[in-house]
């Protein structure tokens, strides 16, 4: 018999659209409240969603939306730099 890994459970706190990753906001935004979703696969394993409570959030202040601005365009660039280099190194 193959040992299964232990079971993990996570709470996860109010997050906004477009704080986690496509496939899990999808699945917890279309559950109701007290809904148990089927299996969503994203790229960190599979996953069973149970939406607790859902509730508004304030919106972002404007240094928070600029800090994100500014998060998300170095992500940017870092991958524009890696792909150059990776097609340097293929030539």
């Amino acid at each position: 018999m193959i040992p299964r890994p232990p079971r993990r459970a996570a709470k996860i706190g109010p997050f906004r659209k477009g704080d986690l990753v496509p496939e899990f906001e999808q699945a917890v935004f279309n559950l109701k409240t007290n809904q148990i979703s089927g299996v969503v696969e994203t790229q960190f394993g599979f996953h069973v969603i149970q939406k607790i409570s859902e509730k508004a959030l304030a919106p972002k202040s404007l240094d928070q939306a600029k800090a994100d601005i500014k998060k998300i365009l170095e992500k940017d660039q870092v991958r524009r730099v890696d792909g150059e280099c990776e097609k340097e190194v293929q030539r």
